[in-house]
């Protein structure tokens, strides 16, 4: 088994803002939901390696372009994630 993986996780979404004081669910992105289930999975305890979560971000569209977006995926490969 390998010691880390690192996984990516590219945002496209036209606002990055986010409310600090919302700490709902609904107020995180897909790394919010990530950690939770690892997290879950020890608890069970299955043997799992060190989990490194990497961001993009990028403007899509409609406010934003492809490029972007393609740019941003572009860069988490250049950073050998899964």
């Amino acid at each position: 088994m390998t010691d880390r993986i690192r996984i990516g996780v590219l945002n496209d979404a036209a606002d990055l803002r986010a409310d600090e004081d919302d700490d709902s669910p609904a107020s995180h992105d897909i790394a919010f939901w990530l950690d939770r289930e690892i997290a879950a999975l020890r608890r069970r305890g299955c043997a799992l390696p060190e989990v490194e979560i990497v961001h993009a971000y990028a403007l899509g569209l409609p406010g934003g372009t492809g490029a972007a977006v393609e740019d941003a995926c572009h860069r988490l490969i250049d950073d050998g994630v899964a």
